[in-house]
């Protein structure tokens, strides 16, 4: 199914019955499983746009994440092309919607915001996680007045990959970025500064930091203080509270709150007697299953094609005998590490050797004849006899040609899937520390030498580790591969442009523009390295 603009009746087992929402990335419906009519649920197809790590990071995070406050990932599957993520059905409104229909709230509305939506973010970072893309939109409000529940959401998805894009896209999430995000390093405390915002908003009506385009919000958000709330809410009275976001929007990490529960303790909330708390230890959550992790599931399916793959092995060996049969299935996957490989000196070995492999095992089976059970019901006669040998050689050419693409196949998929999983373990958000991220990485890197978007990853790893040469030298080694790798000529760039190597930078980017026509990440380099020529 693809997204667009009808309303299906079924997407997998789940029953539609109303769209609530749209955006860029896909579409979200209420729905319910077909075994279980009373259980509301929300149903969030997205695109996949070529990129399926990324598109699979939203589950995976959300099932590591067990919080009132974050909303509950209950099933996810693919429906060709489209990722398809079931989650609790959250009966309310956004924070933007509530702020467009009462308009700014009061001190003790906000603080009761804070609390809650600050505990799940406790919950998250203690797992490692950052959200990355808090927004008025990302919050979901439900219940009534007096004891609103707010849900945090969205996990990942507007993170998706765009390719290259010729300027940038101001609107929503921009105003929410910390200055550290802008410069692409974000921090758990860039999750707090988005908060800030959120709340600052929240209490004005406005940004605390606005701009007309893109380079003059950059620009606020960098340089210019947030303005008094008491400016735009004269009847705002909480000294405390107003103290709590300016430090919220701190722009030196230095100086802006250490972490979630430093927030919760500024805001006199004990996170074991939180509202949060009270909601899990009485069990708010629906009865629903809920899913297996993203990981059990692959290894589930590793498994299955590990054994496929070894049940494929042993039906090419039987019917050929121990030595025939293993020679033939050696034959092959030399063959198919000669061809994978990188490394020229190692494929100067492996095929030469795979060939000589397959004359061995093409001389052995022309001397080999039937088998003996298959020979005893024959007769003796030596016509019979050759006839026999040449259509048993003949058989197992035909089977061999059968079954070894296919023993191939499965042993392709069980190292792919291992692989993908292992890159995802590894994806941003999820290392617990920058070395040991790098450290995983590398041993990655060395038994998959040949991915040149796992070596992307790891030179992405030892630029943000402040290592840039040696960034600047894998990137160098794609580049070599895939010239016109955009990832690699990207972070080519910003390694000679922290490396003070004006000339060097303006010239990749002038030769991506060239085959680009425009892209904003190119020509902003270009143009801040004209200003050092």
């Amino acid at each position: 199914m693809i997204v667009s603009d009808y309303l299906p009746e079924r997407i997998g087992p789940y029953v539609i019955q109303a769209e609530v929402g749209a955006g860029a990335h896909g579409r979200v419906y209420r729905a319910h499983h077909k075994d279980r009519p009373n259980v509301t649920v929300a149903v969030k197809v997205i695109a996949d746009r070529g990129n399926r790590d990324r598109l699979l990071l939203e589950p995976e995070l959300l099932a590591r994440l067990h919080h009132p406050g974050i909303v509950r990932l209950l099933d996810y599957f693919i429906d060709e092309p489209n990722l398809v993520v079931v989650l609790e059905y959250v009966d309310g409104e956004t924070l933007e919607a509530l702020l467009q229909r009462e308009g700014p709230q009061s001190a003790s509305a906000v603080r009761r915001m804070l609390a809650q939506v600050t505990d799940a973010l406790h919950h998250a970072h203690e797992k490692n996680i950052l959200h990355r893309d808090i927004k008025l939109s990302n919050i979901m409000v439900t219940g009534p007045a007096d004891r609103r529940r707010f849900v945090l959401t969205d996990f990942g998805i507007s993170r998706l990959s765009q390719g290259i894009q010729s300027s940038r896209q101001t609107a929503g999430t921009w105003f929410f970025m910390s200055p550290e995000q802008l410069r692409g390093r974000p921090v758990k405390q860039s999750d707090l500064w988005s908060l800030g915002v959120v709340a600052y908003r929240l209490l004005t009506g406005r940004y605390p930091f606005e701009g007309n385009s893109h380079e003059e919000l950059c620009h606020a958000i960098l340089y210019q203080d947030p303005a008094d709330i008491r400016r735009f809410a004269p009847e705002f009275d909480d000294e405390t509270l107003q103290t709590i976001v300016l430090d919220l929007l701190a722009k030196q990490l230095t100086e802006r709150l250490y972490a979630a529960d430093d927030l919760l303790h500024r805001l006199n909330v004990d996170t074991t007697q939180n509202e949060t708390a009270k909601m899990q230890r009485n069990g708010s959550h629906p009865d629903l299953p809920t899913a297996a992790t993203l990981r059990q599931k692959e290894l589930r399916q590793i498994r299955k094609t590990w054994i496929t793959f070894w049940l494929g092995a042993v039906l090419m060996v039987a019917p050929f005998g121990p030595v025939l049969g293993s020679l033939g299935l050696v034959t092959t996957l030399v063959f198919y590490f000669g061809y994978v490989c990188r490394k020229q000196t190692v494929r100067r070995i492996l095929l030469p050797l795979a060939v000589i492999l397959s004359l061995v095992t093409i001389s052995y089976t022309m001397g080999v004849g039937p088998p003996n059970y298959l020979g005893a019901v024959l007769d003796d006669s030596p016509e019979t006899q050759q006839m026999a040998a040449q259509g048993y050689q003949y058989l197992c050419g035909f089977y061999y040609l059968i079954v070894a693409p296919a023993v191939i196949h499965f042993f392709t998929k069980a190292r792919r899937l291992r692989r993908d999983l292992q890159r995802r373990s590894l994806l941003p958000g999820t290392a617990q520390d920058a070395e040991s991220g790098l450290v995983q990485l590398r041993t990655l890197l060395a038994w998959h030498p040949q991915d040149l978007q796992l070596q992307v990853r790891y030179a992405s790893s030892l630029l943000a580790a402040g290592q840039v040469s040696d960034a600047a030298v894998e990137a160098q080694l794609v580049l070599e591969n895939d010239p016109w790798n955009f990832a690699a000529n990207l972070l080519l760039a910003q390694c000679w442009f922290d490396l003070n190597r004006w000339d060097e930078c303006r010239a990749v980017c002038e030769r991506n523009l060239v085959a680009s026509g425009q892209c904003f990440e190119f020509s902003d380099l270009r143009n801040q390295c004209l200003l050092y020529t």
